[in-house]
């Protein structure tokens, strides 16, 4: 699941880290929340279709579980 090349969709970009546990602990953490995480060099949760359901998540994730979600990144 973390290891394979993105799908297409928006992301929700929520961590980068120096340290892979830091990384995958948060992964596994956001998974466990329901949020379809994945693993880069940074944390990476989706694809979602549109650009609006990501930021409604980006959302989300600053107002409920106080993480630093900044934006949406688009992969095509």
């Amino acid at each position: 699941m973390r290891s394979k090349p993105l799908d297409k969709g928006y992301y929700v970009p929520v961590g980068v880290f120096g340290r892979l546990d830091a990384a995958e602990r948060l992964a596994g953490q956001l998974d466990a929340l329901g949020f379809p995480a994945r693993l880069q060099s940074r944390v990476l949760v989706g694809p979602y279709a549109t650009r609006q359901e990501a930021q409604q998540v980006a959302e989300r994730l600053k107002r409920q579980h106080k993480l630093g979600a900044a934006g949406v990144m688009q992969v095509k």
